[in-house]
């Protein structure tokens, strides 16, 4: 889980996502799994008043493909990408 490696390394997600990326070879092909926490909106941009694309349910699994601040860059099950609160991943 992204919460467990992040705390291992003595980071937060941003180091989880580049440990791991490091660890595979680095690069955006390069991504680490989680789970979404929490109902949350998929959004174009990281930030609240950005365009929503589509819904996340708790429990739906991801793969993080980036981090800005407080944000994560996720691909759901189906391919689609957008951008969460990282407090909203486990």
């Amino acid at each position: 889980a992204v919460s467990s490696a992040a705390a291992q390394r003595g980071g937060g997600l941003q180091t989880a996502v580049s440990s791991a990326a490091a660890q595979r070879g680095g690069g955006l092909q390069t991504a680490v799994s989680a789970t979404v926490s929490a109902s949350s909106k998929a959004r174009f941009a990281p930030g609240p008043k950005a365009k929503v694309l589509f819904d996340l349910a708790p429990g739906t699994p991801v793969r993080v493909v980036e981090v800005s601040g407080n944000w994560a860059r996720v691909a759901a099950p189906d391919g689609a990408a957008g951008w969460i609160p990282a407090a909203e991943l486990q």
